[in-house]
């Protein structure tokens, strides 16, 4: 068989995995507006999650910070909220390198948008009230790579705080 040739079973449109099929489609039918999950929303929520594995796995409470933060930035229901969650800790550890997400996301935001984005990344980074060096510098790496500038950058640190 090609390579080029559809997986058996293939249903037009789908992505041929039914788990993935099923958490877009919860994720479409609790948005509060029509529409699709987007890569960006994905994207953004796979650098929180990215952010929240740095010290071992993700715990309840980075979860939960992970999920308010796609919650009110996308406006979504709690249950979209989980499952985008859910797909981006997936996606994230399928991908070698976070290079797709910053682009993604430096691509569809705005410098206000990215900062927010950074304020949420240094919130989930010190949920459990201890922030590492590799937290630290994952982050200051990623706010370089959206082009945060230095003042940008002081004041989303300054204000995940509040």
């Amino acid at each position: 068989p090609s390579c080029f040739a559809p997986a058996r079973g293939y249903r037009g449109g789908q992505s041929g995995r039914p788990m993935l099929d099923s958490l877009i489609r919860l994720i479409e039918r609790n948005r509060p507006a029509p529409g699709r999950l987007t890569r960006v929303e994905l994207a953004a929520a796979a650098l929180l999650v990215e952010i929240a594995r740095l010290d071992g796995g993700v715990s309840a409470d980075e979860r939960a910070a992970i999920t308010a933060a796609v919650r009110d930035r996308f406006m979504l229901s709690p249950p979209a909220a989980e499952a985008l969650v859910a797909l981006a800790e997936k996606r994230e550890e399928e991908v070698y390198s976070d290079w797709i997400f910053l682009d993604t996301v430096k691509r569809a935001f705005d410098a206000d948008e990215r900062a927010r984005l950074v304020r949420h990344l240094w919130r989930v980074a010190g949920t459990d009230k201890v922030l590492s060096a590799k937290e630290c510098a994952c982050v200051e790496r990623l706010m370089a790579s959206l082009g945060l500038t230095p003042e940008e950058a002081a004041a989303a640190r300054l204000g995940a705080k509040n």
